[in-house]
């Protein structure tokens, strides 16, 4: 079955290194080939890979507040994806970027939480950790915190932070240490290296 919920591929050209092997060449496993998927990934339809990912995920989710840098969105959602997240939120109402997801939230559960009462449901399900290096509250340095396993991870705005308002939901905040001038890693690679720290951790 070939999903059409996705952008059509690029033009076929013979010249791709995204081409099904011989007895597989057909043109409907061109264009499943042509996603930016796992090998293993390759002839399965979008659904089905979804359906996967949905029954191997870890119990972490992610949720982001809305972001002034859109394109990091999109770069979180994909590292989540990498990591074996499914659960993913963004906390506003703003439409985001997803260049920089690669396809992946085709077969990922992303939604849209407009609301604080909304996200305090979520409270019902995960421990909420926020990754923040928030001098005033305090935050636990990432290399000696141990995870829950059902984790919603919080991310905050690239220059802004964290809300008071999500700050006030979090049991724990995380933060990464510097060894350089600057004050802080990119929302993005922040959240990335929180996931590896995650995954290490717990499996």
């Amino acid at each position: 079955m070939i999903c059409l919920d996705f952008r059509s591929p690029k033009p076929y050209s013979p010249t791709m290194s995204t081409l099904p092997p011989a007895h597989l060449d057909t043109p409907e496993n061109r264009f499943l080939w042509q996603r930016n998927v796992r090998d293993q990934y390759k002839n399965v339809s979008t659904e089905d890979i979804k359906n996967d990912l949905k029954e191997k995920a870890l119990p972490a989710g992610v949720l982001v507040q809305n972001l002034e840098k859109d394109f990091n969105i999109g770069t979180i959602m994909r590292s989540a994806n990498s990591f074996g997240i499914f659960d993913f939120y963004y906390f506003g109402a703003r439409h985001i970027d997803r260049r920089g997801a690669a396809g992946c939230y085709h077969y990922m559960n992303v939604n849209n939480i407009k609301n604080i009462q909304d996200v305090k449901k979520l409270k019902e399900r995960y421990v909420f950790v926020g990754l923040e290096n928030n001098l005033t509250r305090g935050s636990v340095d990432i290399r000696k915190y141990q995870y829950k396993p059902a984790t919603l991870f919080i991310i905050g705005e690239e220059n802004a932070g964290i809300t008071d308002e999500l700050l006030d939901l979090c049991d724990d905040l995380i933060e990464i240490p510097m060894f350089g001038s600057i004050r802080s890693f990119n929302a993005a690679t922040a959240a990335s290296i929180a996931f590896y720290d995650y995954v290490n951790k717990t499996q």
